[in-house]
């Protein structure tokens, strides 16, 4: 809870304003930091940190923030008054090579405020972003491991044991409209281009558009797609094409869905192709797999929750 310093306020600004005090009328409160421990008792664990606003020093010799660390975890915060009475706080935990923080005030007399962004930059002064700009990361599909940015957009580079290959993969998004970006190279041990690919998703409130590109080692197109689908309500209908090499596959869909447990749909694929009868003489006791080369097909789904 915010309460007025030991001095008498100087300033007449109300805490909202985007005027706050600046750094020299920043006066720290003195912190002490204790772990929780409740492993054997079924709660979480965790860290407090305690200060009182009464105690914020004048002089900044003798301010100091709290830190601690626990079970591999990193925890930093700064709380005190500005010069019209307003107590702002932050804390930076670092968890799981992630970087969180938590920002807030509270007014004279303990009700909480918004921060203005002057508040936001003076406490990140004292509570700086550290997190790390490359954390390690591991894909199943395929397996590869190596690092990637945590920046938007980001950047992530990849050992393909398997295929002994680099792998150098690509992200970003906007927000507004809400588009996300994927592109991906792969690289032979000897630095020869081993192929790669991009898609991209643009959505709005019932539109979805999707696409994507491959290409070989010798920079040729060796396969794309394309998928427009339109939701609304009860509601879905989609149309798009996917081709690899030469085989071509176009599909146009309608949906209804009129409750969560029930589902129609009606399908047109009009590339599919009949499946080869099987050989004459099989003596295995696995029956073939079904596929349904119809071009129109329907399909009912019911859900059990």
């Amino acid at each position: 809870m915010g309460l007025p310093p030991r001095t008498q306020p100087t300033g007449t600004q109300s805490a909202s304003s985007e005027s706050a005090a600046p750094d020299d009328s920043f006066r720290a409160i003195p912190l002490s930091v204790s772990p929780i421990l409740r492993d054997g008792f079924g709660g979480p664990s965790g860290i407090r940190f305690n200060g009182n606003s009464l105690d914020a020093t004048i002089d900044e010799s003798l301010s100091c923030c709290g830190k601690y660390s626990l079970r591999n975890t990193h925890h930093k915060s700064i709380a005190g008054v500005t010069n019209d009475g307003c107590m702002i706080f932050a804390v930076n935990c670092i968890i799981a090579s992630r970087n969180y923080t938590a920002m807030g005030a509270f007014d004279r007399f303990g009700k909480p405020i918004p921060l203005t962004m002057t508040q936001k930059d003076l406490l990140g002064k004292y509570v700086p972003d550290v997190q790390k700009l490359m954390i390690p990361d591991i894909r199943k599909d395929p397996t590869v491991f190596g690092f990637k940015s945590t920046t938007n957009p980001s950047l992530g580079i990849y050992i393909d044991p398997a295929n002994k290959q680099y792998v150098f993969h690509f992200n970003g998004d906007i927000e507004d409209p809400n588009i996300k970006t994927h592109a991906s190279a792969k690289f032979a041990r000897d630095g020869k281009f081993a192929g790669g690919g991009a898609d991209f998703v643009a959505t709005n409130d019932t539109w979805t558009l999707k696409g994507a590109a491959k290409v070989d080692k010798e920079f040729k197109l060796s396969g794309h797609s394309a998928d427009l689908s339109y939701a609304s309500g009860k509601w879905e209908a989609g149309l798009g094409y996917e081709q690899s090499g030469k085989e071509t596959t176009r599909y146009a869909k309608v949906s209804y869905k009129p409750s969560p447990a029930f589902k129609l749909t009606i399908s047109a694929l009009p590339d599919n192709k009949p499946v080869s009868p099987p050989a004459r003489f099989d003596f295995s006791n696995k029956p073939p797999a079904f596929h349904d080369a119809s071009t129109i097909q329907f399909k009912a789904e019911i859900f059990f929750r």
